[in-house]
């Protein structure tokens, strides 16, 4: 018995070497609290927030804002508004479906007026087989205006611009048709 006790200590002492060792080496390496392994830099959001607006015509999903709002700051001051705006640019060369779907908010805020009037238009609109979406699309990837959701809203909203575009993608049948 005398042996298997001194054994039993020998192990507690080693067990509390080993939780000095542990609290000594967590006291020089910060561990991350929930898997965190950077500073998140929420004063970002207002940046992130206009350039999502400016590329994409919409808020960030709070993943999206959680992404850029932990991204590395090196070097420092690297992620601004239009850092993330030309990221966002390259997302929309890459991603089809995030480039229909800005291109159609730049249509629809260009053209709300005339939607309402006629659900005609908005579903020819809609119709990715039809002239204005595919115009709206060629507009978008040529970064009319500096490219992204603003810059398809400014090229759509000139004057010279707007009646081109309503008569070349046949638009014209249905806002002639309103009025």
């Amino acid at each position: 018995m005398a042996r298997a006790s001194g054994t039993i200590q020998a192990l507690i002492g080693a067990g509390r070497a080993l939780a000095l060792i542990g609290m000594a080496a967590s006291a020089i390496v910060p561990r991350p609290s929930f898997g965190q392994i950077a500073p998140v830099h929420w004063e970002r959001t207002p940046a992130i927030k206009d350039a999502y607006a400016a590329a994409l015509g919409r808020e960030p999903s709070a993943a999206e804002l959680y992404f850029w709002a932990l991204y590395p700051d090196t070097p420092p001051g690297i992620i601004n508004a239009q850092s993330v705006f030309s990221a966002l640019l390259q997302t929309l060369e890459n991603s089809q479906s995030e480039r229909e779907a800005t291109a159609r908010r730049a249509v629809d805020a260009v053209f709300q007026r005339e939607e309402a009037a006629d659900a005609g238009l908005r579903a020819y609109i809609d119709d990715p087989g039809k002239p204005p979406l595919r115009r709206a699309l060629a507009d978008l990837r040529a970064q009319r205006e500096g490219g992204g959701y603003r810059g398809l809203v400014a090229w759509l909203a000139r004057p010279e611009i707007r009646r081109h575009f309503i008569a070349e993608t046949g638009m014209s049948t249905f806002i002639g048709a309103a009025r």
